[in-house]
């Protein structure tokens, strides 16, 4: 997927392109009293800018990069966000980066609530992850503001490898919804199913007595049989049971 445009009340994120290195340079990277906070060390020259720029990647998916405009200053480059797939945890992480002359002007809620709703809303994401570097209390209190819940302490490094980064690591779990999903037939069938892979006798028909009514199995289970069998003991009706099962390759 392609990284989209997102527009808030006072804000408009839209893709981070190569072509932003010399304003990002000029109004944050370049700054050490910004990137004290964030895991990159004060960029030296706009070369370094470049170099990170580059990595970015309209096409992936698995991380979005936005930049961050403030409409009424003529869409004003003030700073960077972004959600990307952690492959530490698995899980998808947020975070934004502002310039000075823009901190506690309300912007970074904005930009946080927006990163959220796009994972939420989009990507369909049911957990997120999100850290703050334990001196920048600000940003502690944006993610807890939108959600977020303290997970515990990170001993983190900088990308250099050398400078610590210690940052408090926090979590939203995003309760999902049983929501059924029409088929091109126009039946409705359950959003989760009862997989019978090494399942034991009597599982199937717990199963189904707990409220499944899609059951998985595969003629490799060697369990067909008895998962018909403990269907029919259930006494459900055959039209309200999804039953899928597969031929070996």
């Amino acid at each position: 997927m392609k990284t989209p445009t997102i527009e808030t009340e006072r804000l408009l994120l839209r893709p981070l392109v190569f072509e932003d290195c010399y304003e990002a340079f000029e109004r944050w990277t370049s700054d050490p009293e910004v990137a004290k906070f964030m895991r990159y060390n004060a960029h030296k020259s706009v070369e370094e800018t470049k170099e990170w720029l580059s990595t970015v990647d309209e096409e992936s998916d698995t991380a979005y990069d936005f930049a961050i405009c403030v409409k009424a200053e003529g869409n004003y480059l003030c700073g960077s966000c972004g959600v990307y797939l952690s492959p530490r945890s698995n899980v998808w992480n947020v975070g934004y980066n502002l310039a000075k002359d823009h901190w506690r002007q309300g912007y970074g809620t904005e930009v946080m609530t927006a990163l959220v709703n796009f994972l939420k809303n989009d990507l369909k994401v049911t957990a997120i992850e999100g850290m703050f570097a334990n001196e920048n209390v600000v940003s502690g209190h944006v993610m807890k503001k939108c959600g977020f819940e303290t997970v515990g302490q990170i001993e983190d490094y900088k990308f250099d490898g050398v400078t610590k980064h210690d940052c408090e690591l926090l979590r939203i779990n995003v309760k999902g919804e049983k929501k059924k999903f029409k088929l091109s037939n126009g039946i409705e069938i359950e959003p989760i199913g009862y997989g019978t892979y090494l399942a034991n006798e009597g599982s199937i028909l717990k199963a189904a007595n707990a409220g499944y009514r899609y059951f998985d199995t595969a003629s490799f289970y060697k369990n067909e049989e008895m998962v018909g069998k403990e269907l029919k003991e259930s006494g459900l009706k055959r039209e309200d049971l999804f039953i899928a099962s597969k031929i070996w390759n």
